[in-house]
């Protein structure tokens, strides 16, 4: 198990249970590649702790080392790739002993690396999304954690492949549903013609055929004053997003601000309109989660308030503008989920309610084309959507630029996340009260510092004043 760029204990602690348990029970070899002292590296075979920001140099590290010492899974990318001769190439530059400078890990703990995975019967990829610093490498880290996975030929057998752990529960679902710029759902390309038509006539509506923007692109073209309004539904920037004054005025200079959430928010308190809507808890639906396995959801509390599901906000809203999303129930919308994208087309609320004799007793997985199909526990199986699986080579890019002062500032995740939910948890607050700044150790007593005194920090984004707390985790020169 590569744990790539994850700290499980903080952001994804069933799933570091899981990984634990895997050790245990199971003997596996688990690598962590990560420019922390994580707690996983307690049950670590081997600890790449690298330079922040230097991860994708340390994959294309192990790539060139699989390639050179012949251990490629021949026949798996023989048969079911493609781009190999432009991998190979891109990846001279990337020795181990060059990357040791590069990254700070040894070329002897890389080599070993690349052996235990290559070599492994089953390899699993983790890779944890939404550090703040480091969401300019999240494109670069996946693609180059997928060329491994074809390399080694850990896709399409059981429990191996590749597991992007998003922040919030069912960030698959809403991937799956086309919350993404350029796809509708079920990945269908926006600017396919015959896709756009065949979600035009079940719509009744002409679509674009450019892709849409990302958040971030949305948030500077309010900076730059190209987008006057925006309509926020469960989402928190202000608090959620890199460089967060920044992100603030770019909220702060909309003509118009509609929040939609749960709970008054740091984003929500700078709306014109908020529109309260429901928790998890208070709803019907389904979860999809990392291994897409499609899960119902039942209300199990009762609303508050004035508050309403999401479902019947929108619906209200589209009555409100001369328009009508018809008379839909959260079955009404998986209907035609299952009629408009095929890998949902064999799920209903029956069969999730009843999985019969599959292996899946809680929920099917996609792809689950139709009703008699069983679900897919292992993608790609007998092969890629595409054909054949591309290297497609990738460039490390320094991630972190260089400092002005003395070190380096990482803004981890903790068990709070971006605090939509968690900071209202007091069994939370009781163990993360406030916010604080890991230091080493040695920099503290370097610095004259003690264990939870107060300070200053400041770069060139702002500066906050928090306390101390001296950890191992971090390394000389890292906060």
């Amino acid at each position: 198990i590569i744990a790539l760029r994850c700290d499980l204990s903080e952001t994804h602690p069933v799933i570091k249970s899981e990984v634990v348990l895997a050790t245990k029970r199971r003997k596996a070899k688990v690598i962590v590649i990560n420019s922390r002292n994580v707690y996983l590296n307690k049950f670590s075979t081997l600890n790449l702790c690298c330079k922040p920001g230097s991860e994708v140099a340390v994959v294309n590290t192990l790539l060139q080392t699989i390639l050179r010492e012949g251990w490629t899974e021949k026949d798996f990318v023989a048969s079911r790739t493609e781009g190999i001769e432009a991998l190979k190439e891109s990846l001279e530059k990337y020795s181990p002993e060059k990357a040791e400078t590069l990254t700070g890990v040894p070329s002897q703990t890389m080599i070993e690396a690349a052996r235990l995975y290559a070599k492994a019967g089953n390899g699993v990829i983790l890779i944890s999304t939404g550090q703040a610093s480091s969401g300019a490498q999240d494109t670069p880290l996946a693609r180059a954690a997928s060329n491994l996975a074809l390399l080694a030929g850990q896709l399409g057998k059981p429990s191996s492949g590749i597991f992007v752990l998003g922040e919030k529960n069912n960030a698959q679902g809403a991937l799956d549903m086309g919350v993404t710029p350029g796809f509708l759902p079920g990945y269908a390309s926006g600017k396919d013609p015959v896709e756009r038509a065949r979600f035009e006539k079940s719509w009744k509506m002409t679509l674009p055929s450019f892709a849409g923007k990302g958040a971030l692109d949305i948030l500077q073209g309010a900076e730059e004053g190209k987008i006057k309004g925006l309509y926020i539904v469960g989402e928190n920037p202000v608090t959620g997003y890199p460089d967060s004054e920044r992100t603030k005025k770019a909220i702060e200079s909309l003509d118009f601000l509609v929040v939609q959430d749960f709970f008054l928010t740091e984003t929500a308190a700078a709306a014109h309109v908020v529109l309260p809507a429901v928790t998890f808890a208070e709803k019907e639906g389904t979860f999809t989660n990392v291994d897409r396995r499609v899960q119902r959801v039942r209300p199990a509390l009762a609303t508050l308030g004035e508050a309403k599901p999401d479902l019947w906000i929108f619906q209200e809203l589209a009555k409100a503008m001369a328009g009508s999303l018809g008379r839909l129930s959260a079955q009404g919308v998986m209907d035609e989920i299952r009629s408009l994208i095929p890998l949902y087309g064999g799920m209903n609320y029956e069969r999730l309610d009843h999985p019969g004799d599959s292996a899946n007793r809680t929920g099917l997985q996609w792809p689950c084309p139709s009703g008699e199909h069983p679900g897919t526990p292992i993608l790609y199986e007998n092969g890629f959507p595409r054909g054949k699986g591309k290297f497609i080579p990738v460039e490390y890019e320094k991630g972190v630029e260089e400092p002005d002062f003395p070190w380096f500032l990482i803004i981890g995740p903790t068990l709070f996340h971006s605090g939509s939910l968690s900071t209202r948890s007091p069994g939370l607050s009781r163990i993360r009260g406030e916010g604080y700044v890991e230091i080493s150790p040695l920099d503290a007593q370097k610095q004259g510092l003690a264990d939870r005194q107060e300070v200053t920090l400041k770069s060139k984004y702002g500066k906050v004043t928090v306390k101390t707390v001296l950890s191992s985790k971090v390394p000389p020169g890292v906060l």
